[in-house]
Formats: C-alpha cells, structure tokens, sequence
C-alpha cells in the first residue's frame, strides 16, 4: 500500500493505491488524522490505485468524514473509485455517505493539479 498527500489551495489529497487490509488500514487512519490535525477538513481520497479495502478502511473513512463534517469545514470526497471498491461501498451502505467523484475536472480544488495514472475507471 502507498499513500501520497498532496496539499492543496482548499483541500488535502491523498492518492491511496495498492491493498489495504486489517494491518495496513491505521496508517490510512493516521493519514486522514495528519491532514484534520492541520486543520483541514475538506479531503479528496484518489482511490484509482485501489485493489482491496477490507472492513477497518470502511471505519476509517467514516471516522474522516465523521470529522470533516462536524467541523462544518468539509467532508471527504472520494474520487475515481475503482467498480470492486465501489461496490464494497455500496454493499456498507456508504455510497450516500460520501460524494463520490469520477471525473477530476468536476472538482475546482483539482484545478491545474496532475494526478497520477490509472484514468477514470468510468471514463
């Protein structure tokens, strides 16, 4: 598993890819954690690179948007979420939870920023 932030004008990124499991998900955990302890509260998850989530990912980012929507600063948007992890997702009942996103463009935060490969799985 590999997580980059990437600060941003209004927003934190953070490109997660690869698996994350049961003994890898805190240090997603503590990523969302890092970027809220600094004060920002508006989160776009890149998912592109995801291969697997397992249940403690799902805690994890309900924690984050949980955080960010108290806040009344932000939320957590999930951006080009690959169709197995979507459908975990769905299957949690987290789809209406969060905004989740597949064309990068659609977010002004992303404005000029260039992400990492894997496109769009819907595009």
């Amino acid at each position: 598993m590999k997580i980059d932030i990437t600060e941003l004008k209004n927003a934190s990124l953070i490109a997660i890819s690869g698996r994350i499991d049961s003994d890898t998900s805190p240090e997603v955990a503590r990523a969302f954690q890092s970027v809220q302890d600094q004060g920002q509260y508006n989160i776009i998850v890149d998912m592109s690179g995801l291969e697997y989530i397992s249940s403690a990912t799902l805690r994890a980012l309900m924690a984050a948007q949980r955080a960010s929507k108290r806040t009344q600063r932000g939320e957590v948007t999930l951006l080009r979420v690959p169709e197995n992890i979507y459908n975990v997702l769905d299957m949690a009942g987290l789809v209406q939870i969060f905004r989740i996103v597949d064309d990068p463009a659609s977010l002004p935060e992303l404005e000029g920023v260039t992400l990492p490969g894997n496109p769009s799985p819907n595009a």
